[in-house]
């Protein structure tokens, strides 16, 4: 890859993870996981379609519909919409339960099926397959899984989502086939931007403890397409 003369001469952090997405093909999943992973699409699937008639999804699915936009991807229970704003409506509707997967680490815990709606979307937009979207949540799965436990958060601060940042767009990259180039753009530049902080979990809670993650997925679903245009 050509570099820019203000880069330096060896391959980021960014890029490292943006070659490893890229790259990955569905028979990289392991094969005694599979099985579950594919529980896990039909567990996230569940908690949404449950999630339907929740009290903050209505207005969201109203203004969802009030925005229009393109109708490039498919909401859960809802109207073809624009890429970002069916990740965010699927998002929430995954995440308002709060009955989706969980994984635990040594001073953090976090909820991989955050990665689920940016991937599905990402993979309609690509016109991708089923493979394809398996792969990409594997991908989001396994970055955020990485991140958070060689770098905890929640201890400094700041919230598990800020994770996403980095395995949302690692996702993105390989469902929608980017190059390294710009997929470590878009990995930078969400995670550059977006570091959500810890407090909105704790005290006295609002409905923003379960629509941080769909705002943090569809804002990289934003610049990664930014991103992949260069």
């Amino acid at each position: 890859m050509e570099r820019a003369s203000n880069e330096k001469p060896e391959p980021q952090k960014t890029e490292d993870i943006a070659k490893w997405a890229a790259s990955r093909r569905f028979e990289d999943i392991p094969a005694d996981g599979l099985p579950y992973l594919k529980t896990l699409v039909l567990d996230t699937l569940g908690c949404a379609i449950a999630a339907l008639d929740g009290e903050p999804i209505v207005p969201i699915r109203e203004l969802t519909e009030e925005l229009g936009g393109r109708p490039q991807c498919t909401p859960i229970g809802g109207r073809r919409t624009a890429a970002d704003r069916a990740t965010f409506w699927n998002s929430s509707l995954v995440r308002y339960l709060d009955f989706m997967d969980i994984t635990m680490v040594r001073g953090q815990s976090f909820h991989p099926a955050d990665n689920f709606s940016a991937a599905l979307a990402a993979t309609e937009l690509g016109g991708g397959s089923g493979r394809d979207f398996l792969t990409a949540l594997a991908v989001g799965y396994q970055v955020q899984t990485r991140l958070s436990e060689q770098a905890p958060l929640q201890e400094k601060g700041f919230d598990h989502s800020t994770h996403l940042a980095f395995s949302v767009p690692a996702a993105i990259t390989r469902a929608l086939g980017l190059d390294t180039r710009r997929g470590a753009n878009a990995i930078a530049m969400c995670g550059s931007t977006i570091n959500t902080l810890w407090v909105i979990r704790s005290g006295l809670l609002s409905n923003w403890k379960g629509l941080a993650s769909a705002q943090v997925a569809m804002a990289c679903m934003h610049m990664t397409l930014l991103a992949a245009r260069g």
